[in-house]
């Protein structure tokens, strides 16, 4: 997800990791309060073992222990150097701390385990279509609603549409920070007449310049929110 939604940077083409491309939009599973204290343990069993390594080996660093596990997968002879790395780090026991945190994380979005990449790739790609679709409609599946309700201006609770039906209620909202937030925002104030990105804009405190507005409004259109109109207005 992060390599396809990240983009490239440099002569090197290479992988450019984006907050707001990568993170904000992923669509995390909708785990169970169960599926949540597996995953949470998984990952702390995890995080506690790289800083055990690490602190008992003085030569080992975060990404050398990650280079010796994709060394591992590759099934390449190891060299003296790359052998030392791999015991010092315990890389076959990383490994398998990865391959549980996977499996508890699969079951989380009741996915089969083994995998292709190209096929979890098309599988988020399409998830995160799904929860655009359900936060147009005001459905909002909050990662951390503590902390992002008051960032969004928006209601905790899910709902079958937008809570958001005057003027005057879309236009005490400033933009919000999470993207998913941003379309159903947008798709609310399409809902109170045509109107052009700029006019859009106009109406949300914070709202970005340039083409970031007639994108998401292209996105909109494509997956069948919103349609276009003549003189460059759109409406859902």
């Amino acid at each position: 997800w992060a390599l396809e939604a990240g983009g490239r940077l440099g002569v090197g083409n290479d992988p450019r990791y984006n907050k707001t491309q990568c993170f904000d939009p992923f669509p995390f599973p909708a785990a169970t309060p169960e599926q949540r204290t597996a995953i949470a343990a998984c990952a702390e069993e995890l995080d506690a073992f790289r800083k055990a390594r690490l602190a008992e080996h003085a030569h080992l660093t975060l990404t050398g222990l990650y280079n010796a596990l994709a060394l591992l997968r590759s099934g390449r002879t190891l060299t003296e150097a790359e052998r030392d790395v791999h015991e010092a780090g315990q890389i076959s026991i990383l490994g398998e701390l990865h391959d549980r945190l996977d499996a508890v994380v699969a079951d989380a979005y009741g996915w089969p385990v083994a995998l292709p990449d190209a096929d979890i790739v098309a599988r988020v790609v399409a998830l995160n279509a799904e929860r655009l679709r359900e936060e147009a409609d005001g459905v909002i599946r909050w990662l951390r609603p503590e902390y992002q309700v008051p960032q969004a201006k928006l209601p905790v609770a899910a709902q079958t549409d937008m809570d958001i039906a005057t003027d005057q209620a879309v236009a005490s909202l400033v933009w919000p920070r999470e993207e998913g937030a941003q379309y159903v925002a947008l798709r609310a104030l399409l809902r109170q007449g045509p109107a052009s990105p700029r006019d859009l804009g106009r109406r949300m405190r914070g709202a970005p310049r340039g083409d970031r507005l007639p994108r998401m409004l292209k996105t909109l259109v494509e997956l069948g929110l919103a349609r276009p109109l003549e003189g460059g207005r759109y409406t859902a």
